[in-house]
């Protein structure tokens, strides 16, 4: 749900955000086109490491990963070079994060596994309405650049609790 809702504060908004901060609309279409092509990198990549770096691991990065796009743009809004390459590590990260989590999830109750990952997606669905209604509060008062701060802390956030989760 953290994970989540930290990305969608940012991601719901990306066209308006870009439209907003000095760029245009129109260059969501290209930030689109890089988050979903790290995407598939992203897949691809975890999916080779998992087997040696274990769920755990592999989802520790996947969400640092997350938090360190983020952070690039909430520290680059307003600088569109910053925003655009911000998507980089964002979108390597956004859903291999939550495919090492269905790993974790299975690997821990694997009698309990369709009901961990039927719970992990309602978990995402939550978060996308968590992350969406902040970030629209957010973008209604005209508050653009604190936006992806509040991104960044839900990651922070959902890096803690992973992180204590294995003890």
């Amino acid at each position: 749900v953290l994970q989540t809702s930290g990305q969608f504060v940012v991601f719901t908004y990306l066209g308006p955000l870009f439209a907003k901060l000095g760029g245009s609309a129109q260059l969501a279409i290209i930030a689109f086109s890089i988050y979903g092509v790290m995407g598939f990198i992203g897949n691809v990549i975890a999916s080779r490491v998992v087997d040696s770096w274990g769920a755990y691991r592999t989802s520790l990065t996947t969400i640092a990963l997350l938090l360190f796009g983020i952070t690039m743009w909430a520290l680059g809004a307003g600088i569109v070079p910053l925003m655009l390459a911000s998507m980089i590590p964002w979108g390597t990260a956004f859903s291999s994060a939550n495919s090492m989590q269905q790993v974790r999830l299975a690997a821990a109750a694997p009698l309990f596994a369709s009901a961990t990952v039927s719970l992990n997606t309602s978990g995402l669905y939550i978060g996308q309405a968590i992350g969406s209604g902040i970030g629209g509060f957010l973008f209604a008062h005209e508050m653009y650049y604190a936006i992806g701060y509040v991104g960044v802390g839900f990651l922070v956030l959902a890096l803690i609790t992973v992180f204590i989760s294995r003890r």
